[in-house]
């Protein structure tokens, strides 16, 4: 982030499951330098700066874009055009003579900021942080949604909605190995009581291990099915 005139780096909570945060540092450049402020977006996953490039716009800064039909990966741009708006939607080849353009003083020839995106007081809603399981409270609302946890840990709505299924998926991983390791000590036990020649307490633990397999075996089918 940016701090009066300098670039620094601190351990914090992640901004959209990373840190250092593109959106925290386009956020306190805002905040610092306001109508001076130029943020670029260049190719990348998921909505990422998004949040952050609408900032810039709203304190009157200029938004800079790379044109989504030639980025390897389309998403960020695309995402910061729909939610944040831009000023100038360019190829990548052609950004570095923009800005030196602009750096030089010439007046941006920008847009509205896209309506329907607002600040609004923190809102409690029913969702949890996937990254700590603190409850989050929505700050943004409109076509941008935006959300923060009691720690900091900050997501938009696209960023939730992955974190939310690694962390479904690393739930079933769990309990399939929960349920495994379960079914390897029933069949211990029915090993160690039929050596002692107690067919019947075996014969139950049998029945354990049989039970276990088809539940592991569920929640893989399951998980192969959600990929």
């Amino acid at each position: 982030m940016l701090q009066s005139d300098h670039v620094v780096c601190f351990y914090g909570p992640k901004e959209n499951r990373f840190r250092p945060s593109i959106d925290v540092m386009f956020r306190s450049a805002a905040e610092i330098f306001g109508p001076r402020v130029v943020g670029v977006i260049l190719t990348g996953m998921l909505d990422d700066g998004s949040e952050g490039l609408l900032t810039i716009r709203e304190r009157g800064g200029t938004a800079i874009v790379q044109d989504p039909a030639e980025a390897m990966y389309p998403d960020m741009p695309s995402n910061a055009i729909r939610y944040a708006g831009a000023d100038y939607v360019r190829p990548l080849a052609d950004i570095p003579s923009l800005l030196v353009e602009l750096t030089a003083g010439r007046e941006p020839g920008g847009v509205a900021v896209v309506q329907g995106n607002r600040k609004q007081e923190p809102k409690p809603t029913s969702l949890t942080c996937p990254e700590c399981g603190g409850p989050l409270s929505q700050d943004r609302d409109g076509i941008f949604s935006h959300f923060r946890c009691r720690v900091g840990h900050a997501y938009s709505l696209r960023t939730l909605k992955e974190a939310q299924e690694t962390r479904v998926e690393a739930g079933i991983w769990a309990a399939m190995q929960a349920i495994e390791e379960s079914s390897e000590i029933a069949r211990r036990l029915a090993k160690e009581v039929r050596n002692r020649g107690d067919e019947t307490e075996a014969t139950l633990y049998d029945r354990t291990v049989e039970a276990s397999m088809r539940r592991a075996k569920a929640l893989r089918e399951m998980l192969e099915k959600g990929r």
